[in-house]
């Protein structure tokens, strides 16, 4: 099956293409994810899964049957932005509300907007989220010109200070704090294309999907002080009208052989600090007494574990930074990496190889400047990578920053990371081995005659033009690397 198959059923989608000679892949898309963001995850398929290709279409949709084996939860895989401190978009909120559990606490939507103290600062009352729960958004400060909100508890009972018609002092026995507030977003769109035609309800083929999605993230100074502006008006009702820090805008394209490329561009309509990454990848699925390797070229040891060869990435400990300190060439950002998932007896199950595309912020000498200090992160609790685009990069109003990013699963067995990947306008050649070897061929049919122009740190020989027979080079000593661009060439 060289095309997808696309099957919808409203905001709901299963993207399926062939993954070996005798399995597909399928994954899922959602148009109406939390926060009514594109998201890649819905109740019929809960993770990317493997199938047979004998697998009808009614063993793959609506509901995914017995048939598949998971292989990736990619639930929260769309990808926020994070304004230095809190996520937002994405499926994310701002993560500066407090939750107030109190039972009959006699609040109404009149009193949203209500400002109260515990002595020190002042909390601003934002939903009624029940009769017996109250969602109070944290104060917020000015730094370098920049409104930052607090992750701070109530320190004492909250008491009246104005805008409220019930005025009874809220006790603080059971505080949740740290609560993501939603909606955080407002004036979403969204279009879905397969093959340049729109895609109807049911079952459709093509070669690629596309999906074009936009959406304002408002100020949190302008949400609280709106909410207080207009008390009794909950601000869900009025988003549009509290000043915006940015609008998102990304696209999605899915292509056969389990390819998803993203290309995102944040939009800054006021000044703030800036960290963006265009994509975020949760671990693979591991087997029953297997593990999870990670190979990630031109980084060396970073969080106790040695990335230029195979890292088992379950032995993370700590948040771990890749920094110029733990790269072999300093110049040049973390850019890519592959996993596998290996049984106990480390047989490759599936992989996948995600990265950033050296176009316009991803550009290395861009990114070089400015993720200076965090270039590429993984949590140590959920094992997740984080790609960074920028870290840090104050916005002026007006500015915009735009990368694109690409996730691939791979079929075993694999020796080696070979694929081309296209951001629409350009094709890139990618190589990654681990194991040395005196002579290999990337197959690339699709390219003959182009020319390979070096995009990134590379030990790998290649010839200057893509012959018919592929892409030759050798790797006497490993691990071997490197990222082309493959140029069309003139008459």
């Amino acid at each position: 099956m060289s095309e997808l198959i696309v099957y919808r059923s409203n905001a709901l989608m299963s993207v399926r293409s062939r993954f070996d000679a005798t399995r597909d892949v399928v994954m899922p898309v959602n148009l109406a994810y939390a926060e009514s963001m594109v998201g890649m995850w819905h109740s019929g398929l809960p993770q990317v899964s493997l199938v047979p290709s004998t697998a009808t279409d009614a063993q793959v949709w609506p509901v995914l049957s017995a048939v598949g084996t998971r292989i990736h939860d990619t639930s929260d895989d769309n990808c926020p932005i994070n304004t230095g401190w809190s996520y937002v978009g994405g499926n994310h909120g701002y993560n500066v509300g407090t939750q107030i559990t109190v039972a009959n606490h006699g609040k109404t939507t009149a009193d949203v907007g209500s400002q109260w103290s515990d002595g020190t600062r002042i909390f601003t009352l934002l939903a009624i989220t029940s009769a017996s729960s109250l969602l109070f958004g944290n104060p917020y400060t000015i730094v370098d010109g920049i409104a930052q909100g607090a992750r701070v508890r109530p320190a004492a009972p909250l008491t009246h200070v104005s805008g409220a018609t019930h005025r009874t002092t809220v006790p603080i026995t059971n505080v949740t704090p740290d609560v993501q507030i939603r909606p955080a977003t407002h004036s979403h769109t969204v279009t879905v294309e397969l093959d340049g035609r729109q895609v109807p309800a049911g079952r459709s083929t093509g070669r690629e999907l596309v999906i074009h999605e936009s959406y304002v993230i408002p100020t949190y100074r302008g949400m609280i002080d709106t909410a207080r502006a207009n008390v009794g008006t909950p601000i869900a009702t009025i988003m549009p009208r509290i000043p915006s820090l940015c609008r998102i805008s990304n696209v999605y394209r899915w292509s056969p052989g389990g390819s998803l490329i993203v290309t995102q561009t944040v939009a800054a309509l006021s000044r703030f600090a800036l960290n963006a990454g265009v994509t975020q990848c949760a671990p693979l699925t591991p087997v029953a007494g297997g593990s999870r390797r990670q190979f990630m070229p031109n980084v060396g040891v970073a969080g106790g574990l040695h990335w230029s060869t195979w890292a088992k990435i379950d032995n993370l400990t700590a948040l771990t930074d890749f920094t110029p300190a733990t790269l072999v060439n300093k110049s040049w950002p973390a850019t890519s990496m592959t996993q596998w998932v290996v049984s106990g007896g480390l047989i490759q199950q599936w992989g996948i190889a995600v990265g950033l595309l050296p176009v316009a912020d991803g550009a290395p000498a861009i990114r070089n400047r400015y993720t200076t200090t965090k270039g590429w992160f993984i949590s140590s609790s959920l094992k997740k990578n984080y790609p960074q685009l920028v870290w840090g990069r104050v916005m002026a109003a007006g500015e915009s920053v735009t990368g694109t990013a690409y996730r691939r699963y791979l079929a075993p067995p694999s020796t080696a990371t070979q694929i081309v990947v296209s951001d629409g306008g350009q094709d890139f050649v990618m190589i990654e081995r681990v194991d040395p070897v005196a002579r290999a061929t990337m197959a690339a049919p699709q390219l003959v005659g182009r020319l390979l122009v070096r995009v990134g740190p590379t030990n790998l020989t290649v010839p200057a033009r893509v012959t018919p027979e592929g892409i030759p080079y050798s790797l006497p000593v490993s691990p071997g690397y490197g990222m082309w661009r493959a140029d069309p060439t003139g008459p």
